[in-house]
C-alpha cells in the first residue's frame, strides 16, 4: 500500500469522526471563527469520551474549569465561549493532527498518554493545555511528518 493510499484511509477514519474530521480542516481563521462564534460543549464530552477522561479531568483539561462548571454547561447544552472554546477547539485539532500523523484515532490516544522523548519526556495531553506546550506539541508532530526524529 502507498503512503498517498494510506493517507486517504486516515483521513476517512478522521472523517467519519463527528468533530476531528472538521477540526482537521480548520486552519487557524476557521478556527478562530469557530472559537469566536462558540463551540457546542457536545466537542468537549466527545473528546472526554475519546480521551477516556473522567468529569474531573476534562473539566480542567478541555475548559479549564470545575467539575460542576463542567456539569453545568452539559446539563444546559450551552455553547463554550471564550478560553473554554479555545481550549476545547485546540485539543481537537491536536488529536486530528496527532491522528493525521500516526495514523489512526486510536493510536493518537495513545501517543497524546505517553511521555514523548521530542517533548521532553512530558506527555503532550498535558502539555496542550497552554498554548506554548500546544505549539510544542504541533511542532513534534510537524516534525514526524516530515521525517524528522523527534
Amino acid at each position: 500500500q502507498d503512503g498517498s493510499s494510506e493517507q486517504r484511509e486516515i483521513r476517512e477514519e478522521l472523517h467519519q469522526d463527528p468533530w476531528l474530521g472538521t477540526a482537521l480542516e480548520w486552519n487557524n481563521a476557521d478556527a478562530d471563527r469557530q472559537i469566536r462564534e462558540g463551540v457546542s460543549v457536545d466537542l468537549a464530552t466527545h473528546l472526554q469520551s475519546l480521551l477516556d477522561l473522567n468529569n474531573e479531568e476534562a473539566a480542567q483539561l478541555l475548559l479549564g474549569r470545575s467539575r460542576s462548571t463542567y456539569s453545568r454547561y452539559r446539563n444546559e447544552r450551552r455553547l463554550l465561549q471564550g478560553a473554554k472554546a479555545e481550549r476545547t477547539v485546540r485539543f481537537a485539532r491536536i488529536l486530528a493532527l496527532a491522528a493525521d500523523t500516526v495514523g489512526a484515532i486510536g493510536e493518537a490516544i495513545k501517543w497524546m498518554r505517553e511521555p514523548v522523548y521530542g517533548l521532553g519526556e512530558k506527555k503532550p495531553i498535558e502539555l496542550a493545555e497552554t498554548e506554548p506546550g500546544a505549539r510544542m506539541v504541533r511542532n513534534v508532530l510537524h516534525r514526524v511528518q516530515h521525517g524528522i526524529p523527534s
